[in-house]
């Protein structure tokens, strides 16, 4: 929903919370799924920097945008 009057601003992201009660088992899942979804994000970012450091390339800021 947009708000009268307010402009969009570049780079901002925007995210709604909302809460939600599980069970323990559903709860166990989330939480082991939370942690199988950081340990892929991390094997990335290594197997990124180890092809970075392979081709002799690190792109700027500006070039990942």
């Amino acid at each position: 929903m947009k708000r009268e009057g307010q402009l969009p601003r570049v780079g901002v992201n925007r995210t709604a919370m909302v809460g939600v009660w599980l069970d323990r088992a559903a709860h166990q899942q989330a939480h082991d799924g939370s942690h199988e979804a950081a340990l892929q994000w991390n094997r990335l970012v290594e197997w990124l920097r180890a092809y970075w450091v392979e081709n002799e390339t690190d792109p700027g800021f500006t070039a990942l945008r």
